[in-house]
């Protein structure tokens, strides 16, 4: 019987549905290459949750700004990769220190580990694509982990613009089919006391806008350009509590400094010791301390030693500082307050603590050895402390004991909270203190003490 299939040779028939099968197959995996090819490059931004940053803080650390950028072809071997420049808008000041021509606003790409971390230097940098294939969207692209790719750029600032920066001529190789692109935009300090505390049940936001375009050709599209990058909060309180009568000449009380939130009162970096400067070098860690992304031993692409002060990028000179001003002392009178926090005894190297601080305006942390401070002729006496070791989980008093002369009927003045900014080399004009600057120096704060008379 005839079934309408033809004979193949050897007599055996074709299996027409078969074929058909097969056929339709093919053409829905051409489609679906095709399509996939076919999409185009582009990019959209995540920044995480956005963390608590202090309204008294001219130098707050924002929010890392993820790029996934996905799409397009990576660019064919021995084709120079096509370069990019980003720029991020704050909506206020930016305050990521000067080095030099650059700033310490960091720019990653594809999350290097430490020792993969190559700064591109001197700029602007050139690589070549390593993609063998022909056919638009496959093909691998450039590794950025590999040993003489730089993965690592310097922002420079925006001329008349201090709420920008900007990453140029960033050579940006597009991942093609499969793979997703990422670059961090990482140590972008900004002017939290500019902004102000929100009335409202809203807390103010500090906000990042960020733009791609290709070098010498259009704006690349970026999704969600405009990502809130932290929320501005009040994070000290101070008060006196336990004052005694002023008798014999002498009363007693205890100063407090109240975080209103975990992180606000921070070490310098995660080593224990003050002095030393710990490298925090790991992609997307939080280090909820004064320091941020720092790498001590960064090097160039060739690996050379950066000469633009990379390496001391996101580092902190200190710890949160804390200062008490105390007047209405008697002359020839005294005061004496404690050098730990909370009675104290000794370093501690968990829970918090912080230290008096050997002098005013030293940057390295130098531990006073006699809780006695020299008091002036107009009756006035001042005490810093650094926080040495902290809680990044629970909110926490830092309580000083105090003794001190006074005259009976005459009232005893303190002012309380952050200690201000002060540059071991010189202060800068006051008109530049909530701006970038170029001075080894943090973190710094607006002087708004708090008053107590008792």
């Amino acid at each position: 019987m005839y079934d309408g299939v033809p004979a193949q040779p050897g007599g055996e028939r074709c299996n027409v549905s078969r074929v058909h099968e097969r056929v339709v197959f093919l053409a829905l995996v051409v489609t679906s290459a095709g399509s996939l090819a076919a999409q185009p490059f582009n990019c959209s931004i995540s920044s995480g949750v956005p963390p608590l940053v202090r309204s008294e803080s001219l130098k707050e650390r924002a929010g890392d700004v993820v790029l996934l950028c996905v799409g397009g072809t990576a660019t064919p071997a021995g084709v120079p990769v096509p370069q990019v420049d980003i720029r991020a808008f704050l909506n206020t000041n930016l305050t990521s220190r000067l080095l030099g021509g650059f700033n310490e606003a960091l720019l990653l790409i594809d999350e290097p580990f430490p020792a993969n971390q190559h700064l591109c230097e001197p700029a602007p940098c050139s690589i070549l694509g390593v993609n063998p294939s022909i056919t638009p969207g496959s093909g691998p692209g450039v590794n950025y982990q590999a040993a003489g790719v730089p993965n690592v750029f310097q922002g420079i600032p925006v001329t008349g613009t201090p709420n920008a920066v900007e990453w140029r001529s960033v050579p940006l190789d597009q991942p093609g089919l499969g793979t997703t692109r990422i670059a961090r935009l990482t140590n972008i300090y900004a002017n939290a006391a500019l902004l102000g505390v929100s009335t409202t049940l809203i807390p103010t936001q500090i906000l990042i806008f960020v733009t791609m375009s290709v070098v010498g050709g259009n704006p690349a599209p970026i999704n969600n350009p405009t990502q809130s990058v932290a929320f501005v909060l009040p994070s000290l309180s101070f008060s006196v509590t336990g004052a005694t009568p002023c008798a014999n000449g002498s009363r007693t009380a205890t100063l407090n400094f109240i975080e209103r939130y975990p992180t606000a009162l921070t070490r310098r970096s995660d080593s224990l010791d003050p002095t030393v400067l710990a490298a925090q070098n790991l992609p997307g860690v939080i280090y909820s301390t004064q320091t941020g992304f720092y790498h001590p031993s960064l090097v160039t692409q060739m690996g050379l030693v950066p000469a633009n002060h990379a390496r001391e990028a996101g580092a902190a000179s200190w710890g949160t500082r804390l200062m008490a001003i105390f007047g209405g002392i008697p002359l020839g009178g005294s005061v004496t307050v404690g050098t730990l926090n909370n009675g104290a005894t000794g370093r501690v190297p968990f829970g918090h603590q912080a230290e008096l601080h050997n002098g005013r305006a030293a940057a390295t942390f130098s531990p006073a050895t006699s809780g006695a401070l020299p008091v002036s002729g107009g009756g006035e006496a001042l005490a810093i402390w650094e926080v040495t070791a902290d809680s990044p989980i629970a909110a926490q008093n830092y309580a000083f004991n105090v003794t001190l002369s006074c005259t009976a009927g005459t009232p005893t003045i303190v002012l309380g909270g952050f200690a201000p900014y002060y540059s071991p080399h010189s202060r800068p004009p006051l008109g530049r203190m909530g701006m970038a600057i170029d001075d080894p120096v943090g973190p710094r704060f607006q002087q708004n003490l708090t008053k107590v008379v008792f």
